[in-house]
């Protein structure tokens, strides 16, 4: 029977080459060296390995200095493997992570003691032997690639393993396949709805300021392209109302009912009440307002993909069949790190062993988006740390040469795929990375 392993590691911002080799490995301890810098990384690894359903029999924690010197390094990894031999287990050392000091103290710590040693390439998503000791063939098995442990790389652990706390309420999406693939393929149905909706149903003031405004909205009949109403009624997104359409029925009396709580409750609070009182009913009005986001759900999120969320559930679609990307979440809600509430993504998904992060744009000439490039690079860092795939799809791309090519080059500084409607059609891989020129 093979000795039980002793996964020795480096730990660094950058965490999934940390939880990958235990996924793989399944060692029965684990020996993490950290600087202070990330020793909150050594618990973030801890809980999505929990996620995983692979968590050592034992973690050790080895602190090292702010800055440590290729011999610290090598020190303390060399004290790793002598403690796992003297326990009875093989050690193994990850070399990936750390700072490149660190990597060569480790490398050398591993090679003077004839230690195994493992590099973790998640671009690539393989194990590389490092060539130190015995090869890591005898622990991997034959095959070296990530396909073993795929299925158990989720959105939820890789965002855990990156200070995320959690990933929730995300929306099924199938129903709406069909509908969203007609709007794809046909753009004046798409724009005709589109105006349906935003300059019809909407209008120049835009969505309810109010509660109970979204009462009248609901009421307001509207026509639709034959096709698009068809699609929309199977999916239970309208209501037939004569020739006309309409949104559906809402429960108009709880509606304004919890409406009447809420700001019987919010005149409390703009009043002088105990610090106990006041939480109480801060609770109360957190309550109330989630309620009330329910009893109107149903008609936010017809009108959302009709007037432009549709584009989300046709690069959902493309993004499955492509088999390129695994765990695909939609309108899925991120949350942690202390930021307060949390935030809806559009697109979510595992790429490799790294997350995807999907923004989608409708487009057309007031559309933002450069702006929002930027807002994809920080929302892309919070989920998955520096290395998430960014990608932005716009519906209706700029008719404007120039314009186009600067969105084209500010999309490439910053590392992000533009996608359009068109690639969607034409089935484009907008997964693969651009070739050179």
């Amino acid at each position: 029977m093979a000795d039980p392993v002793a996964l020795i590691q480096l730990v660094s911002e950058q965490t999934m080459q940390n939880v990958v080799p235990v996924l793989a490995i399944k060692p029965a301890r684990l020996i993490h060296l950290y600087t202070p810098s990330t020793a909150s990384r050594t618990c973030d690894i801890t809980k999505a390995l929990g996620l995983a359903q692979t968590v050592p029999a034992e973690t050790i924690l080895h602190p090292l200095a702010v800055m440590p010197t290729i011999v610290e390094t090598a020190a303390a990894t060399a004290e790793a493997i002598r403690s796992a031999r003297a326990a009875g287990e093989r050690p193994l050392v990850n070399l990936t992570g750390g700072t490149k000091l660190m990597s060569i103290g480790a490398f050398d710590a591993a090679r003077t003691e004839g230690a195994s040693s493992v590099y973790v390439d998640t671009g690539r998503q393989q194990f590389i032997d490092g060539g130190t000791g015995e090869p890591i063939e005898s622990v991997l098995g034959p095959d070296l690639t990530f396909t073993p442990i795929k299925k158990r790389l989720k959105v939820n652990v890789i965002a855990v393993a990156n200070g995320l706390e959690r990933v929730t309420s995300t929306k099924k999406w199938s129903k709406y396949v069909a509908l969203a693939r007609h709007l794809l393929n046909t753009p004046r149905d798409e724009d005709s709805c589109w105006r349906a909706m935003r300059e019809g149903v909407v209008g120049p003031t835009g969505e309810p300021r109010t509660w109970t405004g979204w009462i009248d909205l609901s009421r307001t009949p509207f026509d639709l392209p034959d096709s698009v109403a068809q699609h929309a009624a199977a999916a239970g997104l309208v209501e037939a109302i004569g020739k006309q359409w309409r949104l559906p029925t809402l429960d108009e009396k709880a509606l304004r009912q919890a409406a009447a709580r809420e700001q019987q409750q919010q005149r409390k609070l703009n009043g002088a009440l105990p610090k106990d009182q006041r939480v109480n009913v801060t609770n109360e009005v957190r309550n109330l307002r989630q309620e009330l986001a329910s009893l109107i759900a149903d008609v936010q999120l017809s009108l959302n993909l009709l007037s432009g969320s549709w584009l989300e559930v046709a690069l959902a679609d493309v993004a499955k069949e492509s088999g390129h990307f695994e765990d695909l979440h939609w309108s899925a809600r991120t949350g942690g790190r202390g930021w307060g509430e949390e935030e809806e993504q559009d697109l979510i998904a595992v790429q490799g062993a790294q997350l995807a992060l999907f923004s989608c744009k409708r487009g057309g000439a007031r559309a933002k988006l450069p702006s929002e490039m930027e807002i994809i690079q920080t929302r892309a860092r919070f989920v998955g740390g520096a290395l998430t795939r960014r990608y932005l799809c716009v519906g209706r791309m700029t008719p404007d040469a120039a314009l186009r090519r600067a969105l084209q080059r500010r999309a490439a500084e910053l590392g992000i795929r533009l996608i359009t409607a068109q690639m969607l059609r034409e089935r484009v891989p907008f997964w693969e990375a651009p070739s050179e020129a």
